[in-house]
């Protein structure tokens, strides 16, 4: 329990401050962006993952529902967001959390044999983290 309270407090300073550090034009497109990208990031997961629990779950129930056609307009929709609000940089930012989406794949598939719930809401909240932290670190070096 402390951890997870440690971990809530850690996740939601370093949102405020990515937040904060974006220019108040980018700042409603970076709300808009981040969680489209992260729940994108869901949707591979639970399409390209097994389940960890062999008696199912969340992350199941999840699984059985996600078929190539959900995928498709996941990220199909994820980087018509991305190009859309950020142009080139929008197709970066999209690479970049589908590359970590993979990242966070192997490392749940090889830890403990798949995902579960838990392991999708983690996803959730590291990649709209990672959303933030980059348009900040992109808007500071190119703007």
């Amino acid at each position: 329990m402390t951890i997870g309270g440690i971990s809530v407090i850690l996740i939601l300073g370093i949102k405020f401050l990515a937040l904060n550090s974006l220019p108040g034009e980018v700042l409603g497109k970076a709300l808009l962006v981040s969680p489209a990208l992260s729940r994108w990031s869901m949707v591979q997961l639970i399409y390209r993952s097994p389940c960890a629990r062999p008696e199912g779950g969340l992350g199941k129930i999840f699984k059985e529902n996600v078929r190539k056609r959900e995928m498709a307009a996941a990220t199909a929709l994820s980087l018509a967001a991305a190009i859309s609000l950020f142009r080139f940089w929008g197709a970066v930012l999209w690479l970049m959390i589908g590359v970590s989406a993979l990242g966070v794949q192997a490392l749940f598939t090889r830890r403990i044999g798949g995902i579960t719930g838990d392991v999708l809401g983690a996803a959730n909240e590291i990649h709209e983290v990672l959303a933030l932290l980059i348009l900040s670190g992109i808007y500071h070096r190119f703007y």
